[in-house]
């Protein structure tokens, strides 16, 4: 009886910490992540073009702009979450 119950506890424990990685991980990657895509992407647009048509460079700048500014909230909620799910038992 006892041993079924340490085995789910461990397991807890593992999937804890598991959650509490990607919410410490993931959203610091994809702010980095969206800033390198975004450089790629308007570094291409110029090249092929010689320059970077206003509307599609703002819907560019806005799009990924939009991602980078909810990545930033999730690492703004992502790292007290993560903490909390490391540390819990």
């Amino acid at each position: 009886m006892q041993k079924s119950t340490m085995e789910k506890s461990n397991r807890e424990l593992g999937r804890n910490r598991k959650i509490g990685y990607y919410w410490l991980i993931i959203p610091i990657l994809v702010v980095f992540i969206n800033d390198i895509i975004a450089r790629i992407v308007v570094t291409i647009m110029y090249a092929t073009t010689g320059s970077i048509p206003p509307n599609i460079g703002r819907i560019v700048n806005i799009s990924f702009g939009l991602i980078g500014s909810i990545a930033v909230i999730c690492t703004l909620i992502g790292i007290p979450l993560g903490i909390y799910f490391l540390r819990k038992k």
